[in-house]
């Protein structure tokens, strides 16, 4: 029997340790690889909901995508010029309720938020990336002045979103939890602390006498309602999740695939010529010491520079220099398009337009959309539309709610069982049915068509739906509409201006019809009736000079 000693038991129990380190640490990359980069692995809060480290890490995937990327940058611009590229625009009746609404989006704060057409566009760009805009709505509680702003997402992700809790999709409140930068101006120093505040959301207004002014210990900031806009995910989901989440996989697996291609063509670019030559291993060695380079050699200057462009190479019969053959040494790079077609399908963006390839497209693809794009941009229209439409009704009802706003209303209480509070103008609207009303109307907000057109055969459309194909009018559209319809068609992006100076506000087509001259006798009648060939004719003329000054638009 052999007796072991001290040190060889040592020295089994080190390397069992080893071994169980070994197994423990196996095991650890094995979770690890559960969590790659390519595929995050993330927990689930009930079934519908991703965690807020899984979102936030999506989100952060998302923004560098779009940074880095080439395909996933392409395909939130193209949907962001789509949707404001034309501009829009926005008009409310009467008059008194169309200025406080200018007065809003002339704002300059509220154009470097929301109102020019960079702020707009890079609010689009950030609704795809992650999925999540919070207004808020800062409201003077005196002049009931509204300016807008928005809080990251990454706040709110590190607070919660408070839902009522007999009704799920009735936000009440939205937790902000962020760093508020300091600065002493003492010192020159600058700093940050933790802040924690509520919003209530710009549809919950409970009864003065409900309204906490703190919950936990946090303030609740009544005067500055939040209007969350969510897009992506699932129903249920109290968060959007990036509208670009499902290409981001397929479009690094294009960016590596041609990454390898780029490596390849690299590494076979090392070499330029092949040199063949008889002799055996000492001709090979002469030739190598023939073309080689002397920098790093001797330390000094190079001695044997190559040769200058347009040189000749002279050779014994024996020795023959040719240009590396590379053909169908390399893999197509179109042979991974496949792996392209998958971001297509994951952003919604047709192939022609995310590659910009002109061999695919033509005239054709250049002024078309397929029609599932085409309802995708116009869809994302109307989202923004709304949303224009909710912060513009809170902006009007804030002016005729406060004591010195520029409107003046009564608040009300509606007849339902939430007690939900109305706001009633002064100034009475009329509705398109004519009848007159003081609740405040809806926003009229256009965006010129996403397709490019023929001009020409609208603007025909346009006169003959009002005329009935050149007759008087019908009174089918009245002129403000009519004129506002043919603005648009002409491309113009801001008619509110041009449209008061034509057509004014209850302009009839009697007014716009000037008194036609006295036409000449018919000998021999006493008629003033030109005959039918002169009125035919100069209605020939008037069209064709029409249709030159639209070509010309």
């Amino acid at each position: 029997m052999t007796t072991k000693t001290k040190a060889d038991v040592l020295r089994e129990n080190g390397q069992l340790l080893d071994t169980i380190g070994l197994f423990t640490e196996r095991l650890a990359e094995l979770e690890l690889a559960l969590e790659d980069t390519d595929w995050i692995r993330l927990s689930l809060e009930g079934a519908t909901e991703f965690s807020r480290d899984g979102l936030s890490k999506i989100i952060t995937l998302a923004r560098l995508a779009y940074l880095k990327n080439p395909l996933i940058n392409r395909a939130v611009n193209v949907q962001a010029f789509y949707v404001w590229g034309q501009g829009v625009n926005i008009e409310a009746k009467p008059d008194e309720i169309d200025a406080v609404v200018q007065r809003f989006l002339d704002h300059p704060k509220n154009q470097a938020e929301l109102s020019s057409h960079q702020a707009r566009t890079m609010k689009e760009i950030q609704l795809q990336i992650t999925s999540n805009l919070f207004f808020v709505l800062f409201t003077n509680n005196s002049s009931g002045r509204v300016l807008v702003r928005t809080i990251p997402v990454d706040e709110i992700l590190a607070g919660d979103i408070i839902t009522n809790p007999e009704d799920d999709k009735e936000p009440w409140f939205y937790k902000r939890v962020w760093r508020q930068r300091t600065f002493d101006v003492e010192t020159g120093n600058t700093g940050s602390e933790e802040r924690t505040a509520y919003y209530p959301d710009f549809r919950y207004r409970p009864p003065a006498a409900g309204r906490p002014d703190t919950i936990g210990g946090h303030p609740v900031h009544w005067d500055q309602p939040v209007l969350h806009v969510k897009v992506g995910g699932l129903e249920g989901m109290r968060f959007g999740v990036p509208e670009v989440y499902s290409a981001l996989d397929w479009a690094k697996a294009v960016t590596k695939d041609l990454e390898r291609y780029a490596t390849l063509r690299a590494a076979l670019a090392r070499w330029a010529h092949k040199l063949t030559t008889e002799g055996g291993s000492a001709a090979v060695a002469a030739a190598k010491t023939k073309l080689g380079s002397t920098l790093g050699s001797g330390g000094g200057q190079e001695t044997n520079p190559a040769p200058v462009t347009g040189s000749t190479f002279i050779s014994t019969p024996g020795a023959r220099l040719e240009a590396m053959q590379t053909r169908n040494a390399l893999p197509d790079p179109d042979d991974g398009r496949r792996l392209g077609l998958m971001v297509s399908a994951g952003t919604g963006i047709p192939e022609t337009i995310l590659f910009g390839d002109a061999e695919v497209g033509n005239l054709a693809t250049a002024k078309t959309l397929d029609r599932p794009t085409e309802l995708k941009m116009l869809d994302r229209q109307t989202l923004w539309a709304d949303t224009i439409t909710d912060i513009l009704l809170y902006v009007i009802e804030q002016a005729a709610r406060k004591a010195n706003g520029p409107l003046a209303g009564v608040v009300t209480l509606t007849a339902d069982e939430d007690d939900a509070e109305l706001v009633r103008l002064a100034v009475s609207v009329t509705d398109a049915d004519g009848t007159e009303s003081d609740v405040p109307p809806p926003i009229d907000v256009t965006f010129p068509d996403i397709l490019e057109r023929d001009i020409v055969a609208r603007v025909e459309a346009i006169v003959n739906a009002a005329t009935l194909d050149g007759k008087p009018p019908a009174g089918t559209i009245d002129p403000r509409t009519a004129v506002t319809l043919l603005l648009q068609a002409l491309g113009m992006v801001d008619v509110d201006e041009i449209l008061d100076q034509l057509v004014p506000e209850g302009t009839t087509w009697a007014e716009l019809r000037p008194e036609p001259p006295a036409a000449p006798a018919v000998p021999g009648s006493g008629s003033t009736v030109p005959p039918a060939d002169e009125v035919a004719e100069t209605l020939r003329e008037v069209r064709d000079a029409a249709r030159k000054l639209l070509e010309v638009a």
